[in-house]
């Protein structure tokens, strides 16, 4: 009888976990290298543009029909791995930012204007050129050239600056801008809290049984 109850618990812990890794899961802070179908799959983002950083494409469309959050990235056209990418909700990102500001937001630096919009790693500032051309923790920023004026948000996006590290990318056909979106609201667990999650169940549902027997 013990153990059944035990193995009941056990199992219900194994589905909460679950219902983590099914759900759309939102990362903290900038994600360096982080496979394509992790994304899709594993995390639950639905893609909602792609295009490559030559092109330029108006911001409604580029965003038309975003979720709750939405993720910006960059990939190498011929490779399966992201190499950067943040996640930020949207009526955040959608804020006008002033030139040179940042707003902290799900562990990143965020900026949205006329001149550009992006990320920066945690805590760094940004220089607007009109793109951010500072080179502190370089493989953590994203920064998209686009139109309107720094007193507003931005029209349009035309080309790109950089993906992390690399820069000088607005004429580039094997580079691409990602746009992911998802109405999630999980953040992303740690390994470690999942196991001490589901050891606390484990020890919720033994003691129970004690008191019951």
């Amino acid at each position: 009888m013990k153990f059944i109850f035990l193995k009941s618990a056990l199992l219900g812990a194994i589905l909460s976990i679950s219902n983590f890794a099914n759900a759309g899961l939102i990362p903290h802070g900038v994600q360096e290298d982080v496979s394509y179908t992790d994304v899709t799959n594993s995390w639950g983002w639905n893609l909602l543009y792609r295009g490559d950083y030559a092109s330029s494409i108006n911001v409604s469309s580029m965003f038309s029909g975003h979720q709750d959050y939405i993720m910006l990235g960059a990939i190498n056209g011929s490779s399966n791995t992201i190499k950067l990418l943040a996640a930020v909700k949207w009526t955040d990102f959608i804020t006008h930012t002033a030139q040179n500001v940042t707003k902290s937001l799900n562990g990143a630096e965020w900026y949205n204007n006329g001149g550009s919009l992006g990320f920066a790693h945690l805590g760094d500032s940004i220089r607007q050129g009109s793109a951010d051309t500072r080179s502190e923790n370089a493989g953590k920023r994203l920064s998209w050239h686009t139109s309107g004026g720094y007193g507003t948000t931005a029209i349009s996006v035309n080309g790109g600056w950089r993906a992390g590290s690399v820069t000088n990318l607005n004429n580039s056909t094997s580079w691409d801008r990602v746009v992911f979106t998802t109405n999630a609201t999980v953040d992303v667990p740690e390994p470690s809290t999942l196991a001490i999650f589901a050891l606390g169940m484990i020890g919720l549902a033994s003691r129970r049984f004690k008191n019951q027997s």
